[in-house]
């Protein structure tokens, strides 16, 4: 009988490595790496909180003016992870100041004329009449009728005046070409506002703005639910849209007493007062204001003293509903 010695064979070469010395291996190879690269960068995207649509609704909160903030003709508001918003009035000599709570109310009365008007010029222009805007705020009764001298005609002028001319900055813009956060510089609500034909007003919003209030608007609001906030007074109206962002889709919701004053710009005012008119104002002003505003977006407001909380949660029959 013959033995034939074993002979140690190499392993055969794998299909994998014969394909990488052809040039169709290598083009596969290069598919699979941007592919993968496609898929990092789209997973980082999604990581990044606040849309670009929740700006509207976040920049409320320097509306939101004190006495001395509007002498002074500056404010700035503090929100979270180094995130701030500044409003400062114009040198202009027919400056009417700093921007206050009342011209929240002009803006959304605005956009809602830019969405459901018929006399648009373009995307960002519509034209219409004093009345009308001033008709968004109460009943035809609290109007004065002598719209083109009376005192609400002329506290609507002011308004669209410092939307117009107030400059506005923050740090947490959104860039959607660069997809990235950037500091926005000296823009403003409004961009232009001019007589129209007939008597009429005929204003252009600021595009970075008109387009942020749109997608909020759309996502989380009715036309019906957008005047119900315009209509809220005080507090109320600054919260409601902030408590609108951070609630979200979410059911349930909670707030420190200090977080809200901080946002309201009204933390050193209080921190001033003795203990039994502090807990009187907050009884009050602030309570009320965000149970009213807790109200307009759905939930309900519950305050507790001890813990200096606010709790939020929607009641069983609209989470029912939403879902």
């Amino acid at each position: 009988m013959i033995y034939y010695p074993k002979i140690k064979m190499g392993k055969p070469e794998t299909i994998k490595k014969i394909l990488g010395r052809t040039e169709v291996g290598r083009e596969l190879q290069r598919e699979k790496d941007r592919q993968k690269k496609q898929l990092v960068r789209s997973e980082k995207k999604r990581n990044y909180p606040v849309p670009t649509e929740m700006h509207s609704m976040e920049l409320s909160l320097i509306f939101n003016t004190t006495l001395a903030e509007r002498e002074k003709g500056w404010c700035r508001r503090d929100l979270w992870n180094g995130r701030y918003i500044e409003a400062g009035k114009s040198k202009l000599p027919n400056d009417k100041g700093l921007i206050q709570g009342e011209d929240l109310s002009v803006l959304l009365g605005c956009f809602l004329f830019l969405k459901h008007s018929k006399t648009k010029h373009n995307k960002y222009t519509f034209e219409t009449t004093p009345y009308q805007i001033l008709r968004l705020f109460g009943e035809d009764k609290d109007i004065q009728r002598d719209i083109t001298g009376g005192r609400d005609y002329q506290r609507l002028r002011d308004s669209l005046n410092r939307l117009q001319s107030n400059n506005i900055s923050t740090n947490f813009w959104w860039d959607t070409i660069k997809g990235e956060r950037v500091i926005k510089y000296n823009f403003h609500f409004l961009e232009s506002v001019g007589e129209g034909e007939q008597k009429t007003l005929r204003v252009r919003l600021s595009k970075d703005i008109a387009d942020s209030i749109e997608k909020g608007y759309v996502k989380y609001l009715r036309k019906n639910s957008l005047l119900n906030i315009i209509r809220l007074r005080g507090h109320a109206k600054i919260l409601a849209l902030y408590l609108l962002k951070l609630a979200g889709h979410k059911k349930e919701l909670e707030q420190n007493l200090e977080t809200v004053l901080r946002l309201l710009g009204l933390e050193e005012k209080y921190k001033r007062m003795e203990k039994r008119y502090f807990n009187r104002y907050v009884k009050e002003v602030v309570a009320p204001a965000m149970e009213r505003a807790s109200e307009t977006i759905g939930f309900h407001c519950e305050y507790k003293k001890e813990e200096k909380k606010f709790y939020l949660h929607k009641p069983p029959s609209i989470s029912h509903k939403e879902k």
